[in-house]
């Protein structure tokens, strides 16, 4: 009886532990049109800053060919979400990353 307990408690905590930590998925397209079939910008640099009360490193990638990137196994949290190219930063938000997120990124040309 007392095994019957224990495994019902140790199963419990897992179980418990594993739907707290379920971790969600952010994906971005970046593209310059509104038209969503056109290509999107290769070759730009995301990068993904969490909230400093959670103590953890900032995540950077590059769009590919299509202008896609995904950021996989991400804490449920708000996080910035910021883009560049070169140096230069295009784009910036706030972004809850609560669910899988798919989103689109359109930047328009500054008309001088």
């Amino acid at each position: 009886m007392r095994k019957i307990y224990l495994v019902t408690i140790v199963f419990s905590l897992i179980f418990t532990t594993l739907v707290i930590a379920q971790n969600v998925e952010l994906c971005v397209r970046v593209c310059e049109n509104e038209v969503s079939d056109t290509t999107g910008i290769s070759n730009l640099k995301i990068k993904l800053i969490p909230p400093k009360t959670v103590n953890k490193p900032e995540i950077i990638a590059t769009t590919d060919a299509r202008g896609n990137f995904c950021f996989q196994n991400l804490e449920k949290s708000r996080y910035l979400l910021e883009i560049y190219q070169g140096i230069t930063l295009l784009y910036r938000e706030v972004t809850d990353a609560n669910q899988d997120t798919k989103k689109e990124i359109i930047l328009r040309k500054e008309n001088n």
